[in-house]
């Protein structure tokens, strides 16, 4: 292989060895996912995902590491940690790695939200790449409670009526 060779494949692997890249999903529908990956062993992963809530909803994310190929694609430290804009801390945290591991970021108003993906290659690997899916529920309203509480009064109330 000649020198020019080797330098452009150099040049071409250090630009995407790592990943630092800012995805901005807009306002989150039900179901968004995301995706990163690195080159070459020890290579970090600090991603942003950035999303909008126009209402009160749960949140639920997954994330997943996808190893393989005997050890030549692998990810360590992998954490995904969601924060709201313009407050530096996180409103919750977890780690990940080969296993698909979910959290419930539980009950989240409306407003600019980012979640983080961090990772490193391992040592013996030659990439990584990783998964994060983040999902919505609907919050039930303090309204629905008490026509539940009201329901089930009422039931109780009849069934003893008949007994009676």
């Amino acid at each position: 292989m000649n020198f020019k060779t080797l330098a452009v494949a150099s040049l071409l692997l250090a630009s995407v060895a790592a990943s630092a890249t800012t995805t901005n999903w807009g306002v989150h529908g039900a179901a968004q996912i995301g995706t990163g990956f690195a080159l070459g062993a020890n290579t970090p992963i600090d991603d942003i995902f950035q999303f909008s809530l126009t209402g009160t909803s749960d949140v639920i994310a997954v994330s997943v590491a996808n190893d393989g190929a005997n050890g030549a694609f692998d990810l360590g430290n992998g954490e995904v940690s969601l924060f709201q804009v313009g407050n530096n801390t996180a409103l919750g945290t977890f780690s990940f790695d080969s296993t698909s591991i979910s959290h419930d970021f539980g009950a989240l108003t409306a407003g600019n939200y980012y979640y983080e993906v961090m990772a490193v290659v391992a040592p013996t690997a030659q990439g990584g790449s990783y998964l994060l899916s983040s999902t919505l529920a609907p919050v039930s309203e303090p309204a629905s409670y008490v026509l539940l509480l009201a329901g089930l009064s009422a039931i109780g109330l009849i069934a003893r009526r008949r007994r009676a």
